[in-house]
């Protein structure tokens, strides 16, 4: 054999092995960066996180309190339900949690309750990091609010004088996709 046969038949063999390491790399690279996919959705900017807590802030007293309020003072139990629904945790002044069980109970036990307050204690907005982009981009959860709450349960006495000696607790947990109610 003549050194160049021999020549051609060591690159023959070695080409093989190149394309196949270079294959293998490119596998890799690919199985890494499959996972790290971009989204669309950009992070939220402090101000846009303090807008939506302030946002959370006004659904929380001009439309969950006063629906919590109305079906406490209310008599129809099966409506506390759905106002709690999944995502509302209300107690009990003893500090039962309200279930489906002893709601009716519990309402019954407001006999004699003129008006409820509500006051935040606590009151947040999570801006999440990696949002699951949704194929309707507006179904994108981009933060959740939670909030802890006490409620007063204010009665009358006999010289129609408003008096307090009841009150409970409760919190709040909701998503904020693009297109939510408290994120105006």
């Amino acid at each position: 054999m003549s050194k160049r046969q021999k020549s051609f038949l060591k690159f023959t063999m070695i080409l093989p092995w190149i394309i196949m390491i270079c294959i293998v790399f490119s596998l890799q690279m690919q199985c890494e960066n499959g996972g790290e996919e971009k989204t669309e959705v950009p992070p939220l900017t402090p101000e846009e996180t303090i807008k939506l807590e302030a946002g959370f802030n006004n659904y929380l007293h001009n439309d969950l309190f006063p629906e919590l309020k109305s079906v406490l003072l209310g008599d129809d139990a099966k409506r506390i339900k759905e106002v709690l629904g999944e995502r509302v945790t209300l107690y009990d002044p003893r500090g039962n949690k309200l279930t489906g069980e002893n709601i009716e109970e519990f309402r019954n036990s407001l006999t004699g309750v003129t008006d409820v307050e509500f006051t935040v204690v606590y009151l947040n907005v999570f801006a999440i990091e990696d949002p699951d982009e949704q194929p309707d981009r507006l179904d994108t959860i981009i933060a959740t609010g939670h909030s802890v709450f006490v409620y007063r349960l204010i009665k009358k006495n006999e010289e129609g004088k408003e008096i307090s000696n009841d009150s409970g607790s409760g919190s709040d947990d909701e998503p904020h996709p693009k297109r939510c109610v408290w994120g105006k």
